[in-house]
């Protein structure tokens, strides 16, 4: 492209190649120019490197369930990171929920709580419990079986026991998510729904990766995630460097 004064040419390669080896062969090609006009300045060639920038950014939000945002993000990112074309991926926005779990005086009186009988009652109900044994020639292995809970309405609907009865956890508290102070918030827009928290994304390829295989690797993680998830979820991509490139 030119303008007055000015003109600039872009040469691209494929990011399975040196960028420093491109610098010095294209750095060469333009030496060997000499028909530039008398006043012009010397060309510069510089190397904008995309193995040091993210080559996929995107939005993470589950509409309708914020509270297993955090969780889904988490489980997301252990996925993604563990692929061979990944450097790394950093989160932002991410926040760290915390919940509160309300008793009134009324609850407490008829049930005869406290808060560290309540307190182990919901320890024990998330508690991790045998789930039998592995024997092998001369080893015997035990399994245990552990409890987690990925949402508000599954914290709710926990099964606990006080006094001899087993009761759902909502029905003796009011339990709500509250956020840290100074958190600051991420939200994505869609024609689909309103504007919902959401936890951003940005994923970075190895030096010798192809840039189209990573993204490719990254978005089946995501997919077959998906497919598996008990949770809906969304995923906003806004930034994809296969498709700049191929602009």
């Amino acid at each position: 492209s030119s303008q007055e004064s000015f003109s600039s040419i872009v040469v691209e390669f494929s990011s399975t190649v040196d960028p420093e080896k491109a610098k010095s062969e294209v750095q060469n090609a333009v030496d060997r120019v000499t028909t530039l006009p008398e006043a012009a300045q010397d060309p510069s060639v510089e190397v904008i490197d995309f193995t040091n920038q993210p080559v996929m950014l995107f939005a993470l939000s589950t509409p309708g369930d914020e509270a297993a945002l955090p969780v889904i993000a988490d489980e997301l990112l252990d996925e993604i990171k563990v692929l061979p074309a990944v450097e790394k991926v950093n989160l932002t926005y991410r926040r760290d929920p915390e919940i509160s779990i309300i008793l009134t005086p009324e609850t407490i009186a008829a049930h005869q709580l406290s808060i560290a009988s309540l307190a182990r009652a919901i320890d024990a109900a998330l508690g991790n419990f045998p789930g039998g044994t592995i024997a092998a020639t001369d080893t015997t292995l035990s399994l245990d079986q552990e409890k987690s809970v990925r949402s508000l309405e599954s914290l709710r609907r926990l099964p606990i026991t006080v006094g001899g009865e087993t009761v759902p956890l909502g029905s003796l508290a009011v339990i709500i998510e509250k956020e840290k102070p100074g958190t600051l918030p991420a939200y994505v827009l869609s024609h689909k729904h309103d504007a919902t928290r959401a936890i951003f994304f940005a994923a970075y390829q190895t030096e010798n990766a192809d840039t189209r295989e990573a993204i490719d690797s990254i978005e089946k993680t995501i997919a077959s995630y998906q497919a598996l998830s008990p949770i809906d979820f969304t995923v906003s991509t806004y930034f994809n460097g296969a498709e700049e490139i191929d602009r």
